[in-house]
């Protein structure tokens, strides 16, 4: 991952420079009064093992937040600048890359996270090698806060970021570990709009533990029938919240001002439970 993330990044820089030098030529063919040229000077693997170091230590010591200049003061934490100089920093934040942009427009024609795809694929399977996941596993959404330029970003009024990334994970529900993720990129490229999305991205999320006898937890946005039958044919159990309105539930399951506070409705059939608990009046919090 880190050889790609190096190779792209040292692409970027150059041909940003040459485009930079290119144009002072055009712009002033005297040499004497010519502004002098850059020379880019390529990132080693040291230097890209210690800005990821400092991104990591700026979110440990809660500096993520601050102002890039405020991390390499002299009153703030030495670490910073004894990794790297501010400038060096700037630049390697500056031409990152992850792709190679002179191919990606056609990718992006398939793949809306063509920029990003392949150290993405990269890195879940690197979670799937190192762990494997005791008897319960959770799937859930995550909105990564992100205001750039993608053709996917999310907003979500829910969320403390409210602008962002969004992607799905299925977690080790002991520690939270991620064994699973989907990044959410939207409609799909053939303009087709997607249903059940829910249902097919918690299968397509724990397929790889098919048989496994594990049970998966979701929320109301992932909960439904159709789903628990498809976990039960992969010997698998699902245990979530379901919302009001999904059509297989029973009347008596929804919340009504005659319920008494704290009592609970169940509906069985051969393979499910539904119950519905009254947490206060005219509240039912129903579970799948």
């Amino acid at each position: 991952m880190c050889d790609i993330i190096l190779r792209e990044t040292n692409r970027k820089g150059t041909k940003i420079t040459e485009a930079y030098n290119n144009k002072l030529m055009e712009n002033d063919p005297d040499i004497s009064k010519r502004p002098k040229q850059k020379i880019f000077k390529p990132f080693t693997e040291e230097e890209l093992d210690a800005f990821i170091g400092i991104l990591i230590f700026s979110g440990v010591h809660r500096s993520n937040k601050e102002h890039l200049t405020e991390l390499w003061k002299s009153s703030h934490l030495p670490l910073f600048r004894a990794a790297m100089s501010h400038d060096r920093f700037k630049m390697l934040l500056r031409f990152i890359r992850f792709d190679n942009d002179v191919t990606r427009p056609e990718r992006l024609l398939a793949d809306k996270a063509a920029a990003i795809r392949d150290i993405w694929t990269m890195f879940i399977s690197n979670l799937n090698k190192i762990y494997k996941p005791r008897e319960c596993i959770t799937v859930d959404e995550q909105l990564y806060g992100y205001r750039g330029r993608t053709c996917f970003t999310q907003y979500m009024t829910s969320k403390p970021e409210k602008y962002g990334i969004k992607i799905f994970w299925a977690c080790d529900a002991n520690n939270s570990y991620p064994l699973n993720g989907q990044i959410y990129t939207g409609k799909s490229s053939d303009g087709n709009r997607q249903t059940n999305v829910g249902e097919c991205t918690v299968l397509e999320l724990v397929a790889k533990y098919k048989n496994s006898g594990l049970n998966i937890t979701t929320d109301n946005f992932f909960t439904s029938l159709q789903l628990a039958h498809s976990l039960n044919s992969w010997n698998m159990t699902l245990v979530g919240t379901v919302r009001k309105n999904k059509r297989f539930l029973p009347a008596n399951m929804q919340a009504h001002k005659e319920r008494a506070i704290y009592s609970s409705n169940f509906a069985f059939s051969k393979e499910a439970t539904v119950c519905s608990y009254v947490p206060k009046k005219n509240k039912a919090v129903i579970m799948l």
